[in-house]
């Protein structure tokens, strides 16, 4: 999963494959976006954690710290359900990481977010390139990427330097998702306003 800053906004672009723990795959969506447009979520890692976490949010909330407070909800419960059910304490789970997008005075902010079995952790994304998931695919994608100039790239056109890296990336990691999986973008644009607009470039 990874996120590019290029000259009309910013791109995040987030694979369909699922790697379950008996080694089956699946495609699946790695996001949700509130239907009213105020916050969107983007997640790889732990599919057990990541899925009914979506489901949760289907329920509305009123504000960006709404969302950040029924996040950090989600996980204790979580975390609290999982150890009462392993009569152990829930550490070996496996992080969840991601990227919240939040809109915060008529402009899309990104951050980082990552859920482990003690803490939720929420920073502001200032990079102009930045990935989650599986090191050795990320170490691939960033070498390929990394001569790029992101701020005098479309949007667009990054996504697709994205999704060709990753698909390449893929032959080497089978945890990394390919073209026959298929790809989410989505670009958060700029406008005259400042404002942006979200817009699902998905490739399938």
């Amino acid at each position: 999963m990874t996120f590019a800053r290029g000259n009309d906004g910013f791109v995040l672009v987030s694979d369909r494959k699922e790697s379950a723990s008996d080694g089956s795959r699946n495609e699946v969506d790695k996001f949700y976006l509130d239907a009213d447009g105020k916050f969107f979520l983007a997640l790889a890692g732990d599919a057990a954690f990541n899925k009914p976490l979506f489901t949760h949010l289907k329920h509305g909330c009123d504000s960006t710290d709404t969302v950040v407070n029924r996040l950090k909800s989600y996980r204790r419960e979580y975390y609290a359900r999982r150890q009462n059910a392993m009569h152990s304490p829930a550490y070996g789970a496996k992080p969840s990481n991601g990227f919240l997008i939040l809109k915060e005075n008529k402009e899309y902010a990104p951050h980082t977010v990552r859920f482990i079995e003690d803490d939720f952790i929420i920073s502001h994304n200032n990079a102009r390139f930045y990935a989650v998931g599986d090191s050795t695919a990320k170490r691939m994608v960033w070498n390929t990427l990394r001569h790029i100039n992101f701020l005098y790239r479309m949007c667009e056109m990054l996504a697709r330097y994205i999704i060709a890296s990753a698909a390449n990336a893929a032959q080497e990691v089978g945890a990394v998702g390919d073209m026959g999986y298929g790809f989410d973008v989505f670009a958060f644009m700029k406008k005259t306003s400042r404002s942006c607009a979200v817009t699902d470039m998905r490739t399938r």
